[in-house]
């Protein structure tokens, strides 16, 4: 146990009621500097925010932009089916007119939207490369010679005969430009940013106890005390499940024409609430990584295994996607379930995997490091993934990740009902996620 609260006062003063005699029946102090130390590997993922991620936020609707570098997003798009050149036999110099692609594949949430940087009419050379989804191995060039929207373009094909012809959900790369002497200068598109959302969700948790409970002495301590500690923890570990296992009400995110978004502007009364008083819910970590995988945006986000039959070869596979943008180490919050397929992988002397236990962040969160060829994952045994959840785990790249504080924890005194012979406080935050990049920055594991 890092720390027992204190109910000591502080700037803080919430929904206080002022009594005749001018002073307060009900008073808000804070707990938010120390709340992160309390039993930090029993929710280890919002310790660890707590202690290093904070983003204080004076709305708790929170617009933000996100910056999607050029490598990571822009240079990819997709192909529809109207339009899609039939070049399987054709040869170099064959014109191909109204082909209809999109920004993300088909069948997606995102499915049809537009691709917000082809600008209809702008003297944009493009050469791309459309890879054949069924054999990776055949591909076609061709130089886009006529944008006629943000949906529509017409092409010269550049490869003679690449044996296959282009179909729905082909992915299509840019791979460069190919101006004529003195034509106009280049278009930019990489330094767009995406207007996004994110929401900070009201929780509460009350501590009560009977008068007789208030005066009582057990082995241990005080009762009340004991009381006040267990429901602050309980209130932690309600902030950690909703930050894992929450979702936000979705909007439309119009300035990146996108519908139905958990990064879209807020619904008034979406849950249930009023325009003046809406129930605002947060994004969570699973809800932030089946979006992303949705939208096919970085592959696969959603790994569902067998594990009977999940193989090293098999994890290979999946971590080589897991850790498809570079990122160097992910946080693998999971169950005992998970832990043991992975460390017996790891003992296997010819795995190429290597682990070490015993390791602690500076938030006082313990893990497992395992070393992968791809990349480096931090194993959180957590406490909350029993039962259901055992073979269930969730990689996040912390760097990519913030608490948004719309209000810290703090406690709020003395909200009995009139006439209750006890005492009731209650624990009260005001928090949410942001997530940047989803589809680097979050994936969630399942085996059944």
């Amino acid at each position: 146990m890092g720390y027992t609260p204190e109910i000591t006062p502080d700037a803080r003063a919430s929904a206080q009621t002022n009594l005749l005699n001018g002073i307060d029946s009900r008073r808000g102090f804070s707990v938010d500097e120390n709340i992160h130390e309390l039993l930090p590997n029993k929710a280890p993922f919002i310790s660890t925010l707590m202690a290093f991620k904070r983003k204080v936020v004076n709305d708790p609707d929170h617009k933000y932009f996100e910056h999607r570098p050029a490598w990571l997003d822009g240079r990819t798009f997709y192909s529809d089916t109207s339009g899609a050149p039939a070049c399987s036999a054709t040869l170099s110099g064959k014109t191909f007119a109204n082909w209809t692609v999109q920004k993300y594949p088909t069948d997606g949430v995102l499915d049809g939207t537009a691709v917000d940087w082809l600008v209809a009419g702008a003297n944009l050379k493009y050469t791309i490369q459309v890879v054949d989804a069924d054999d990776a191995s055949k591909y076609c060039n061709f130089l886009v010679t006529t944008i006629d929207s943000t949906t529509q373009i017409e092409v010269i094909q550049l490869t003679d005969s690449p044996g296959f012809d282009v179909a729905d959900n082909d992915k299509i790369t840019i791979i460069g430009t190919a101006y004529a002497e003195g034509s106009e200068k280049a278009y930019a598109f990489s330094d767009k940013v995406s207007p996004k959302w994110a929401s900070c969700e009201i929780e509460k948790t009350l501590a009560k106890a009977s008068r007789t409970t208030m005066k009582m002495w057990v082995a241990g301590g005080n009762e009340w005390e004991r009381i006040l500690t267990e429901t602050e923890t309980l209130h932690k570990v309600d902030l950690e499940r909703k930050s894992l296992l929450g979702a936000r009400s979705t909007g439309n995110n119009g300035g990146s024409g996108e519908t139905n978004t958990p990064f879209g502007s807020p619904q008034a009364d979406a849950t249930g609430g009023s325009t003046d008083a809406p129930i605002r819910t947060s994004i969570s970590i699973q809800q932030a990584a089946r979006w992303a995988d949705s939208v096919g945006m970085g592959g696969s986000r959603v790994f569902n295994n067998t594990k009977a039959t999940y193989s090293y070869s098999d994890f290979i596979d999946d971590t080589e996607e897991l850790f498809e943008f570079d990122t160097e180490s992910y946080y693998f919050f999971g169950g005992r379930g998970v832990l043991t397929m992975l460390t017996k992988m790891a003992l296997n002397k010819d795995s190429g995997i290597t682990y070490s236990t015993d390791n602690m962040n500076d938030a006082g969160v313990k893990y497992t490091n395992f070393v992968t060829p791809h990349g480096e994952l931090k194993f959180v045994k957590h406490p909350l993934f029993r039962g259901d959840y055992a073979n269930k785990a969730f990689a996040v790249d912390m760097n990519l990740i913030d608490l948004l504080v719309f209000d810290g924890t703090f406690v709020e005194t003395d909200v009995k009902t009139p006439g209750y012979d006890g005492i009731e406080h209650q624990f009260v935050s005001d928090m949410g996620l942001q997530i940047n990049l989803p589809e680097k920055s979050v994936s969630e594991w399942t085996w059944v």
